[in-house]
């Protein structure tokens, strides 16, 4: 485990305060799948169950978030051992 892992829930948006892909304004969740996408691409934090949170991005009505997401989904289907497979 690392400094990240007891927050996953929050960073995901699982928890009540910590809803971040899920916000009303497009900023925040632009910003929030661009900073997930940098800490599971540089394996600083695993995707584990939450991979169903990042999909819901592809289909955001905001074109800059779902951007982000495919482009997530896109580097991630690159990496060795091809974790996406592995996650379903």
């Amino acid at each position: 485990p690392n400094a990240v892992e007891p927050w996953t829930e929050h960073l995901y948006g699982l928890r009540k305060w910590g809803n971040s892909l899920h916000d009303a304004d497009a900023g925040v969740r632009q910003h929030a799948i661009t900073v997930l996408a940098h800490l599971v691409l540089n394996d600083m934090m695993k995707v584990k169950g939450h991979i169903a949170e990042m999909a819901r991005c592809l289909e955001d009505p905001d074109p800059r978030v779902a951007s982000v997401a495919r482009l997530l989904f896109s580097e991630l289907s690159r990496k060795h051992g091809n974790p996406i497979y592995n996650l379903l």
